[in-house]
């Protein structure tokens, strides 16, 4: 993989900054030196046809006329390239080259043969004589071997076909017919290849996924609650990049001409989608409604997909010289207006889709500088110019998302403050309702007749306010309810747990629309994790806690890579303890119980740390055992020293399968008699059916816990972890 495709991560920065090269001079004879050099702007000899003495190096080609293998379909006049055809090209090399280890580095659409000296170095597809005959192939930049004895001079030939010149789309999104070659040192170029690609992958394949998660993610956001359109916005805009990126991903890895067309025209195609939903979504934040501005850039983000098949050039043109600067400096006016007014989040989503504009107005000026030619900019990974564009770039294109997160989780905070809040004031109306009912009473006794008008008035009065708590009842319900979509988005999804752990199952019911209990599933440095979490109270005071807890694990074993259960229950007690000031003469005492397990793979151990919560495993001998939690909370006032969490580690070979659960399942009342169903109870129920799979043990833990409840309330939060090794 050639490096100037660390570049497309700016969709086509070469489109229009590209330098074009002066051919040599008829019978030039050109000397490599050492580096990388370009042969395809050299006075290469052509004929077409398909001569079979055209790889001979005695072959008087004098007569043969001159054309550069780098041509697109517009630059050569009709009938000069028919399909297929010889190129030649004659040079010698430098004397410290001489026997060393060189390589050709060819990039084409079509098909070819490179002879050196007569001699085939290598084939790229099939080399037809017609459309049927040809089978075309992406070398995608695989280095040619080939030294020589002496200085020269050298006859390079080339058999090369290409039927399909139409449809033959380069990376810069431009149709280009023929091919481009350049001389490299073979052992450099090899473990640039390597190393390159391997880098180069890992980013665009890290890059769609990210993308595409976030966009399915707000996507789900949308269909649970529609009123918030942005998400469905912000969805459009992310999916776009992911699939700009997968366009990427799609033309490194093809080896077919046609699908790399494809992949190379989706790279500009998802270009004026970008701009146009980025539009949309900062009109989504600050305005009930669209304006019609948002007519022009959608007219022009149709212009730069219809000039892609009939001008690339243009249609690059179109997006960089009038959609992006449009968009850009709309969002700019409509950033600052929004920060003046003051509207929530305003500066928030500013600094995002502000470092996303800031990034395309670089680029932009810096196109602009290069194609007027007014200055000898050239972009390359391998200058500071080009490092400065990918930082650039990745500020850019990730700061939204950053900015989004921030902004939901300041108007999640927001949410639960307003619950709060209404929630003292049911209880303050409904303390009023009960003291005014008393006074109707004893009114009612002692003057049924005489104060019948003053009764009448006061139960409208009541009337009244039993309609402001039912609608508050019913505004604390919708948020609890749209609180509880969002900590059902923060836990790991099924598909997520399963590829960690392929048998593993997770019961998890909450007592009330939100959740005390929380569950932690993630990997860090081949070290899978397995945790659950059981905080004080339930319902919406026990949700924050929850969140608090997930928050910090996943700085704790992602972030900082702490990998060691108890240190990361040492950190976790000393992170809730900080953010909710337990020192001192605080009054919050609240904390959790919490079991974190880790698997490692590599070295096949099961490491277990549990604050007031066991550990209990299927051992080799087929019976339920238990590893004991340090007896001391996370969290809370506590002004003994430090608490130091003891690890338990066994060998996974001597583990069939390990449980983690909270106290609501065996504390729950049931049966006949109405008692609690008992720890013993569960362990032997876990025990019975460890031999069955996860999904068997979850229906038969559900069901025996709604067999036991009967009609009775749930006492707690249940949660219950299951792996089978």
């Amino acid at each position: 993989m050639h490096k100037k495709q660390t570049l497309h991560f700016l969709f086509l920065l070469y489109a229009l900054a590209g330098f074009a090269q002066q051919p040599g001079k008829a019978g030039q004879v050109i000397t490599l030196k050492e580096g990388s050099v370009s042969l395809s702007a050299q006075a290469w000899r052509y004929k077409s046809g398909n001569d079979l003495r055209g790889a001979d190096p005695k072959l008087n080609d004098s007569a043969w006329a001159f054309l550069s293998p780098e041509f697109y379909t517009d630059s050569v006049r009709p009938g000069t390239f028919s399909g297929m055809g010889w190129f030649r090209f004659s040079f010698t090399i430098d004397t410290t080259l001489v026997n060393q280890p060189l390589s050709f580095v060819l990039e084409q659409q079509g098909a070819s043969e490179i002879f050196l000296n007569g001699m085939l170095l290598h084939r790229f597809g099939t080399v037809g004589t017609d459309a049927a005959s040809e089978s075309a192939e992406l070398p995608q930049d695989r280095p040619v071997a080939f030294a020589v004895s002496r200085r020269g001079p050298h006859v390079l030939a080339v058999r090369y076909s290409n039927f399909s010149p139409e449809t033959s789309y380069d990376s810069n999104g431009q149709k280009r017919a023929g091919f481009s070659l350049r001389v490299t040192k073979y052992d450099e170029h090899l473990d640039s290849f390597i190393t390159f690609s391997l880098t180069y992958m890992n980013i665009i394949s890290f890059a769609t996924c990210l993308f595409l998660v976030i966009a399915l993610m707000h996507l789900m956001l949308y269909l649970f609650y529609k009123a918030k359109k942005q998400n469905f916005y912000f969805f459009l805009f992310t999916f776009a990049i992911a699939l700009a990126f997968g366009s990427v991903l799609g033309g490194s890895l093809t080896n077919s001409p046609s699908a790399g067309s494809f992949f190379n025209l989706g790279k500009v195609l998802f270009m004026p989608v970008i701009f146009f939903t980025l539009h949309l979504l900062v009109y989504s934040f600050f305005r009930n409604k669209l304006p019609r501005i948002l007519l022009i850039s959608g007219a022009l983000a149709l212009l730069g997909i219809l000039f892609l098949w009939i001008a690339p050039g243009l249609s690059m043109l179109v997006i960089l010289l009038l959609l992006a600067p449009l968009v850009s400096f709309d969002m700019i006016r409509n950033v600052i207006i929004a920060v003046r007014k003051k509207l929530p989040g305003a500066w928030i989503i500013g600094i995002g889709f502000g470092l996303f504009v800031l990034f395309f107005i670089i680029l932009s000026v810096l196109l602009l500088v290069v194609i007027i030619g007014q200055s000898n900019v050239k972009v390359s990974p391998d200058d500071t110019t080009g490092v400065l564009l990918i930082v650039l770039f990745s500020v850019g294109v990730f700061s939204i998302p950053a900015s989004m997160s921030i902004y939901l989780a300041r108007d999640f905070s927001q949410t639960n403050r307003s619950l709060e809040h209404k929630l003292a004031e049911v209880e303050k109306l409904s303390a009023q309702t009960i003291e005014q009912e008393k006074e109707k009473q004893r009114i009612l006794e002692n003057q049924n007749i005489v104060l019948e008008e003053q009764v009448n008035a006061r139960t409208a009065e009541i009337s009244e306010q039993k309609k402001i708590i039912e609608e508050k009842n019913k505004d604390i319900t919708d948020s609890i309810t749209y609180a509880r979509r969002i900590q059902q988005a923060m836990l790991p999804s099924n598909e997520f747990i399963h590829r960690l752990f392929p048998d593993a199952f997770v019961l998890f019911r909450p007592k009330d629309i939100v959740s005390g209990d929380f569950y932690w599933f993630g990997t860090k440095n081949e070290i899978a994790f397995a945790i659950l979490g059981d905080c004080t109270g339930h319902g919406v005071p026990g949700a924050l806690m929850s969140m608090i807890g997930h928050n910090m694990l996943d700085q704790l074993i992602l972030e900082k890579g702490i990998t060691d259960p108890g240190k990361i229950l040492s950190g976790l007690h000393e992170g809730v303890r900080s953010a909710l000031k337990q020192q001192g003469s605080s009054d919050t005492r609240d904390g959790m119980d919490i079991a974190v397990t880790a698997f490692d793979r590599k070295n096949g151990t099961l490491t277990f740390a549990g604050a007031n919560r066991p550990c209990w495993f299927i051992g080799a001998d087929n019976t339920m055992q238990e590893l004991k939690g340090t007896k001391h909370a996370i969290g809370g006032l506590q002004n003994d020293a430090a608490p130091v969490f003891e690890n338990h580690a066994l060998p996974a070979t001597q583990v069939k399968a390990v449980y983690l659960t909270s106290d609501g399942y065996a504390d729950q009342f049931g049966g006949e008699n109405g008692k609690k169903f008992m720890t013993k109870n569960l362990k032997a129920l876990l025990e019975r059916h460890s031999h069955e799979n996860a999904q068997t043990q979850l229906m038969v833990l559900a069901n025996n816990l709604d067999a036991w409840k009967m009609n009775r309330e749930q006492v707690d939060d249940v949660c219950v972890i299951g792996i089978r090794l």
